[in-house]
């Protein structure tokens, strides 16, 4: 069984930032990729041309596949 791996994909649509929590088996995501899941997840049907500015964040941590990224946040010891 393939572990699920968790990105959050950052982007502007709109002049509005934005972002999505994505999860999936792959161990990268392209930028290609990424925009399909952002139109997806709009439920638009052409991928429009005012989606700019993609980063994509892995957020795996096998310790604690729920561990989300942010400095607010104290290292957690090995569970």
């Amino acid at each position: 069984m393939l572990k699920q791996r968790r990105f959050i994909i950052s982007y502007i649509l709109n002049n509005q930032p934005q972002s999505i929590d994505v999860e999936t088996e792959a161990e990268a995501i392209s930028e290609e990729e990424a925009r399909d899941y952002i139109t997806e997840s709009h439920g638009i049907e052409e991928k429009p041309a005012n989606i700019t500015d993609i980063q994509i964040i892995g957020v795996y941590h096998p310790n604690n596949p729920d561990v989300r990224p942010g400095h607010y946040q104290q290292p957690e010891g090995n569970k």
